[in-house]
């Protein structure tokens, strides 16, 4: 396992640990090796690749619930606890596809996580 991800995989075995999960909720950290080293975006990448995008749109300054997006753009609000249905996905890696994209990445929000938390924080890269 990448030394990058250590942090994030240390606390995720104690994470259950820590809310008394019984034996066969143990976490599978193999599984989270695999899947970090195969999505996972170490932050060195992200600052030299990234943070600048990152920075051109959001305000980083801003947490929600105020305006975090810079002045040039807008969203779209949607209701309810799924990011994405299917026909929502689709056409956002249809628009991707169109300008030309390949990936496309998901910051974690640190807003509300203590200050020892934020390590912790993933970036991913997914491709489309």
């Amino acid at each position: 396992m990448s030394m990058e991800f250590t942090p994030q995989i240390e606390a995720y075995k104690e994470y259950l640990d820590i809310y008394g999960a019984s034996a066969a909720e143990m976490p599978n950290t193999s599984i989270a090796e695999e899947y970090l080293k195969k999505y996972g975006l170490p932050d060195s990448i992200y600052q030299s690749e990234w943070r600048q995008l990152h920075s051109s749109i959001f305000d980083l300054s801003r947490q929600l619930p105020d305006m975090i997006f810079k002045k040039d753009f807008e969203f779209i609000s949607l209701l309810g606890g799924v990011m994405f249905e299917r026909k929502d996905f689709e056409q956002f890696k249809s628009c991707l596809h169109q300008i030309g994209e390949r990936n496309f990445l998901v910051v974690q929000d640190t807003f509300g996580m203590i200050s020892n938390q934020k390590q912790y924080a993933l970036k991913m890269k997914y491709p489309l």
